[in-house]
Order: C-alpha cells, then sequence, then structure tokens
C-alpha cells in the first residue's frame, strides 16, 4: 500500500511558506531531528517557497519565527504543529506565541498565516505507524 501525498499542486510555489513548529527540549537536543529532518524532505521537494522550523524550547523560537519570512516574498504562511495530537500546546502556547487569533490570522504586513491541524490528526498517520511497528517485528 502507498503512501497518500498532499496534492501539492493546490499550493502557490512563489509565495507561500511552511513553518513546521515542533516541542523542542533544553536536556535532549536530538528531540528536534525528526522536525527538521521532515523540513529538509519538504524543503527538498520544493513544495514551497520556504520551509522553516520553530520550536517552544529550542531556537529557532516560536517568537523568532514571526519575522522568518520576509512579507513582501511570503503572501502565506502554513503553520502546521508537529504534535502527535492537539492539546495544550497547540490550543493555547503555539497560537499565543505566534500571535494568531484563529485558523487565518491577517498581519499588518498582509501577510496571511494559516494555522493547521497538527501532523497527528492526519488519518494516514495511523497507517503509517502500523507499518513502522510491521517492520520493526520483521527479523
Amino acid at each position: 500500500m502507498g503512501v497518500r501525498r498532499f496534492p501539492t499542486s493546490m499550493i502557490p510555489k512563489t509565495n507561500s511558506a511552511l513553518l513546521i513548529v515542533g516541542h523542542g527540549s533544553t536536556v535532549n537536543p536530538d528531540s528536534s531531528a525528526p522536525t527538521l529532518a521532515h523540513a529538509a524532505e519538504i524543503r527538498r521537494r520544493k513544495v514551497f517557497f520556504d520551509v522553516e522550523c520553530a520550536f517552544w524550547k529550542e531556537e529557532p523560537s516560536l517568537r523568532d519565527a514571526l519575522f522568518l519570512f520576509d512579507p513582501e516574498e511570503v503572501r502565506v504562511v502554513y503553520v502546521v504543529p508537529n504534535f502527535i495530537s492537539e492539546g495544550y500546546f497547540t490550543e493555547t502556547v503555539i497560537p499565543r506565541e505566534l500571535e494568531l487569533n484563529g485558523r487565518i490570522t491577517k498581519r499588518a504586513s498582509g501577510q496571511i498565516w494559516k494555522y493547521c491541524e497538527p501532523v497527528g490528526n492526519h488519518s494516514m498517520m495511523t497507517e503509517l505507524r502500523f507499518q513502522e511497528l510491521a517492520a520493526e517485528k520483521k527479523p
């Protein structure tokens, strides 16, 4: 069974960016590795004009992310929490730190930030996890 792909033709590559938000850790510097690898793969595929990461407990911070995308070059920023589900961080911390006032926030510059659901909410996540577990059981 193959992995379904997001229809990238729906995203204007010339003026949209992706911000992947992770928790990060002040204790384990490797905790951000999956988020950074995910961003690198999306960047390699050239789906967006720009792809960046921001973290609650690492650099660049969520507050720094407000300044990552030049509003003259990037008109729309898609914010995707790299979390397994909704919860305190996705419902309170991230919106507060990124100054989001709903699913769609229009900045004074005219730049639009679209707040997406956590990656863990996607229906494919359970299937992918089952595939990983099955692969781990094989000798």
